[in-house]
């Protein structure tokens, strides 16, 4: 999976995933009238792992929750990174929207390129259907230069948790 930086993208084909603090709305989509009856009908609260989609034509809004800005943690980003993802799965492509958060920008890079990339491993090696992972790329809404060498690091870093989740995959007489 490829992580690219740009300002915004909201081309054709890519779902929008935009991250919300518990009770902050994300006033510049509050314009829109099923958001607005989102929040306040409360089915979307933006607590932990929480996450909601509305249908625009072809395109699909994704709203994730990250819980309260004060309980914010590195694994608590890790896991609604992750289930963002999951919720985006049909598309190529996707692009990311963060709040300014507590956390510096590395850290915050950091867990989405590792909540990204473990949510959508996948082990296909001995399927005969072996179906490639529907979503290819990740455009985060953003140029900082922290944010960047965060997410450079958490790929890797996800990358050898995913090996590692390889070779427990193979079978003894591949990998003892």
């Amino acid at each position: 999976m490829k992580f690219e930086f740009n300002q915004i993208s909201l081309s054709k084909g890519v779902n929008p995933i935009v991250y919300c603090l518990e009770g902050v709305n994300p006033n510049f989509l509050m314009d829109d009238a099923q958001v607005k009856e989102l929040f306040s009908s409360k089915e979307f609260t933006g607590k932990i792992g929480e996450a909601a989609s509305i249908g625009f034509g072809e395109q699909k809004l994704i709203l994730a929750g990250l819980g309260k800005e004060k309980e914010l943690s590195f694994e608590k980003l890790v896991k609604a990174f992750g289930n963002a993802v999951k919720a985006s799965k049909s598309r190529k492509t996707a692009s990311v929207f963060l709040p300014k958060l507590g956390l510096s920008e590395q850290i915050v890079g950091e867990a989405l390129a590792q909540g990204t990339l473990i949510a959508t491993y996948s082990f296909q090696k001995y399927k005969t259907d072996s179906k490639p992972l529907a979503l290819e790329k990740i455009i985060v809404c953003s140029n900082s230069s922290s944010l960047k060498k965060g997410v450079e690091q958490g790929a890797q870093i996800a990358e050898l948790i995913n090996y590692c989740r390889d070779l427990d995959n193979e079978p003894g007489n591949v990998a003892t």
